[in-house]
């Protein structure tokens, strides 16, 4: 399907959603990405037409769970803890693996949030 190409936020989303939009035809595919805006735009996508349970495996160095980062609720800090607060996955069927670099802070809000680090 090719690389998304974008240049600010929105038209990651944007084309990441069109994109995923080819499961709905019953393609099978990877999304992989730079950073967490792959990941959010994707499971939005998915949750505009499936309901059922998805497991997330999240992994990253930091655990993301800011409620914003330099001012914007969607930075990248914010990315799993946007993802879990819209309903985009459950935080029993979250995984943070590779977590090397998280505060109290964070840790507070992942036993709140219910994932598992």
């Amino acid at each position: 399907m090719g690389d998304v190409t974008a240049s600010s936020y929105r038209e990651v989303v944007s084309a990441v959603e069109e994109k995923a939009a080819s499961l709905r035809r019953g393609r099978l595919f990877i999304f992989l990405g730079g950073d967490h805006s792959i990941t959010y735009a994707t499971l939005r996508a998915l949750r505009s037409f499936y309901r059922g349970r998805l497991g997330l495996v999240y992994l990253d160095a930091h655990p993301d769970l800011y409620e914003e980062y330099e001012g914007d609720r969607y930075s990248h800090a914010c990315t799993l803890r946007r993802i879990v607060e819209e309903g985009l996955a459950d935080p029993r069927d979250v995984i943070l693996a590779g977590v090397r670099a998280a505060t109290v802070s964070s840790d507070r809000i992942a036993l709140r949030l219910s994932a598992s680090l």
